[in-house]
């Protein structure tokens, strides 16, 4: 987990020297410092949770000087300035625009992703603009990712509908790894939490920011499943690693070894 600010921007390792990329951050600069950190120069993937600025943002420095293979999205192409940026700036480094749907599984490298969400229905095209960016962040893509640290469940910014909607459908959303939705929201519901009791659960959030997140009470909640819970506003870019028998090791970029 990049440490991009109030965004997300996420990096997995396919174990054949590609990553899948997940959200790009809110700005020009933030997640392409981490790419090269990480000394990333192909995507097999590149997901684009949904259009709002703080998970687009970055995606153009992304694409430049990186072989992309393409760039995934969600059914709901709102709102559309959101969308036409995306697609603007894949379309200007010849990357493909692919649609991600609920029940598409996909094996990259080591990992398996399967898309479970979203499974709201999406707004018509006519909804206003204030109608779209409230409904984007429930038509956010989840993803579960089978990696070597286990199950890896990508959230993006859903909220209590977008959840409940996927708990409904009886997909099994236990995960080894949560990355908090929307930041740390009070949108995350205690049903979603306990659904998916995460042994780590990750927060991308920027430190100090307007909006209060992480929650007090949802870290409250987190804290009575008994997992390790660890935030980029405090522990800075965030690492990974998958050992064997199921064991994982954490590593703060600023501040080392966490955990393992």
């Amino acid at each position: 987990m990049c440490d991009v600010g109030q965004g997300d921007g996420l990096v997995l390792a396919t174990g054949d020297d590609r990553v899948i990329v997940i959200d790009v951050g809110p700005d020009p600069t933030s997640m392409d410092r981490c790419l090269k950190m990480l000394d990333v120069n192909d995507i097999a993937l590149l997901v684009i949770s949904h259009f709002h600025a703080d998970h687009i943002g970055g995606l153009e420095a992304v694409l430049g000087g990186r072989s992309v293979a393409a760039v995934g999205v969600g059914s709901m192409l709102l709102p559309e300035s959101g969308f036409r940026a995306v697609k603007d700036a894949a379309d200007s480094h010849g990357v493909p625009v692919v649609s991600l749907r609920a029940g598409a599984q996909l094996t990259l490298g080591s990992v398996k992703l399967e898309v479970l969400g979203p499974s709201v229905p999406a707004p018509r095209d006519s909804v206003d603009a204030a109608d779209a960016a409230d409904a984007a962040n429930d038509q956010s893509l989840v993803v579960m990712a089978h990696t070597d640290a286990g199950r890896i469940l990508l959230t993006g910014d859903a909220e209590v509908a977008g959840e409940e909607a996927i708990l409904r459908s009886g997909t099994d959303v236990k995960a080894d790894v949560l990355k908090l939705p929307h930041h740390g929201s009070r949108t995350t519901s205690s049903a979603f939490l306990e659904a998916v009791r995460p042994r780590l659960t990750m927060i991308s959030v920027g430190a100090g920011n307007s909006f209060g997140h992480p929650n007090a009470e949802v870290l409250d909640e987190l804290a009575s499943l008994g997992g390790a819970v660890v935030r980029t506003d405090l522990d800075g870019t965030v690492a990974v690693y998958g050992g064997g028998g199921g064991s994982v090791s954490i590593v703060s970029v600023p501040r080392g070894t966490i955990f393992g």
